[in-house]
């Protein structure tokens, strides 16, 4: 899975190859606090859900069909 970015002056563009849970998103913001971070999902393909290590303890469907 590729993530791709790329900043004009305040604002940068996140593309991720998937559909990441808000836990990603939030944490790209944190990364770049001085950047407006527009997140884009399932950007040159995709590799299905991206849950986090917490969603895959717990389960559910996203986890389930998660192919990580």
């Amino acid at each position: 899975m590729g993530t791709q970015g790329n900043a004009v002056g305040d604002l940068a563009f996140v593309g991720l190859g998937g559909e990441p849970f808000s836990h990603y998103a939030e944490a790209i913001r944190e990364g770049a606090p001085d950047k407006l971070i527009i997140s884009m999902t399932c950007a040159n393909g995709f590799e299905g859900y991206l849950p986090t290590e917490e969603a895959f303890r717990e389960g559910g469907y996203e986890a389930t069909a998660s192919a990580f």
